[in-house]
């Protein structure tokens, strides 16, 4: 099974060269250009969804973003944030910093609002006091 694999592979490996060394080059000479561009993409696309939780009145809206999409969202963010310190990059800092405080926006909300409909519900629940002076028998 391995030879098969093998042989497909020198088979197409000759197509999958770049043919064009200098623009490979171009690219290597324009990498951080390539990150910031990348970064910036990335980080825009995921504005409309900050927009949008920030719009919603109601906290069951909110609640459309799982906990743990947010969490496991964020800390790929947080380790793509630690890889550009330490490589040394900066758009990938910047990138996954501004995204990582939209992530922390969005789960503030989620909390917050989380945290209304709670209050929201102790404030219309019936006094039991009040109920019982006009249900008790005179």
């Amino acid at each position: 099974m391995a030879g098969a694999t093998d042989s497909i592979v020198r088979n197409l490996s000759p197509t999958l060269q770049l043919r064009d060394p200098g623009w490979v080059d171009w690219l290597r000479s324009n990498t951080e250009a390539i990150g910031t561009v990348a970064g910036t993409l990335t980080t825009v696309a995921f504005l409309p969804q900050v927009l949008r939780s920030w719009r919603m009145r109601r906290q069951e809206d909110v609640q459309e973003l799982s906990l743990a999409m947010l969490t496991l969202f964020g800390s790929g963010v947080g380790l793509w944030f630690v890889y550009g310190y330490l490589r040394i990059s900066l758009p990938i800092i910047l990138a996954n910093g501004v995204t990582g405080v939209l992530i922390l926006l969005i789960f503030v909300l989620k909390i917050w609002r989380a945290s209304q409909r709670v209050r929201n519900r102790q404030a219309t629940k019936p006094d039991r006091s009040f109920n019982e002076q006009f249900n008790s028998p005179t």
